[in-house]
């Protein structure tokens, strides 16, 4: 039952490795289809969260698994959550990219792409630790997710800026 899940987190990686690099992709080289392409996987990955929800569900009603059975097929479920919420953030980033791209507005990536790089190792960090069930290793890893969820922070406000000022910008311009 265990192989089941750990091939949940697996696909679960594959996808959130996609969005982020189809997302990284239209920010370096302007791409809208790599942007696109961000927007038509979320779809995907909302079913498979749904599902790995359904599976989780019908494990916890039709058998009494063991507490460390039970840890992991909610651990499982929750890791679905947050790999979704990942997903929703690479349609933000690939929206704001595509509406930059459409007003030419784009400019070099003033370092961003370092924080994809960054986001993109600390992600298979995490989910490596994930598949182990090294919890050692998973708090040190918390301990060191503030300073790059910052840096994320920072790179939403910065593209949220540059959507709001072309949007601004009046259409005779």
């Amino acid at each position: 039952m265990i192989s089941r899940w750990r091939i949940f987190a697996q696909i679960f990686s594959g996808w959130r490795r996609r969005s982020l690099s189809n997302a990284k992709t239209g920010l370096v080289q302007g791409d809208e289809d790599a942007c696109s392409a961000v927007i038509a996987d979320d779809e995907e990955v909302d079913l498979l969260v749904k599902q790995v929800d359904k599976a989780g569900t019908s494990v916890l009603i039709r058998f009494q698994p063991l507490a460390s059975d039970f840890r992991t097929v909610l651990a499982t479920v929750k890791l679905g959550s947050h790999l979704e919420n990942i997903s929703d953030q690479a349609v933000d980033i690939a929206r704001r990219i595509r509406a930059l791209i459409q007003t030419n507005a784009l400019e070099k990536d003033d370092g961003l792409t370092s924080v994809f790089e960054q986001v993109d190792r600390s992600i298979s960090e995490a989910l490596e630790t994930f598949a182990t069930f090294d919890n050692a290793r998973a708090e040190k890893l918390r301990h060191q997710m503030e300073p790059l969820a910052q840096s994320a922070r920072d790179f939403m406000v910065k593209f949220s800026d540059a959507v709001v000022r072309i949007r601004n910008v009046p259409a005779f311009m």
